[in-house]
């Protein structure tokens, strides 16, 4: 998420940007508190610039909260279980296509609202 804040000026124009954040700092025992300031920051330098914003967070480091209170969707990344979703063999056990499917699943019913909201 420190990479996220580090770079979020370099987002030009945009109608939507969706922030994924999480995973990588659940991994690397990055403070929740430091991940939940950071996505706040980032929410809202892109919404100060004219985006909407969807975040999708992992559930080691929940931020919806965070994401509700500045007023963007979340959607919560993960939570398949099973082989039939997942890379075979992958120690990072990344989603296969089954799975960013069922992910994108996830995301279109908020994608679709902000851009009703946005047009």
């Amino acid at each position: 998420s420190s990479d996220a804040v580090a770079n979020v000026g370099s987002v030009g124009k945009a109608d939507m940007v969706i922030v994924q954040v999480g995973v990588n700092d659940a991994k690397h025992g990055v403070p929740i508190a430091t991940i939940r300031k950071n996505i706040e920051t980032v929410i809202e330098k892109l919404k100060a610039n004219g985006a909407a914003v969807l975040v999708v967070s992992h559930p080691a480091a929940n931020v919806c909260d965070v994401a509700s209170s500045q007023g963007a969707p979340c959607v919560m990344w993960g939570g398949l279980p099973g082989p039939a979703y997942h890379v075979p063999g992958d120690p990072q056990n990344h989603f296969n296509a089954a799975g960013l499917h069922v992910m994108a699943e996830r995301m279109l019913p908020a994608l679709e609202k902000l851009l009703g909201q946005k047009h």
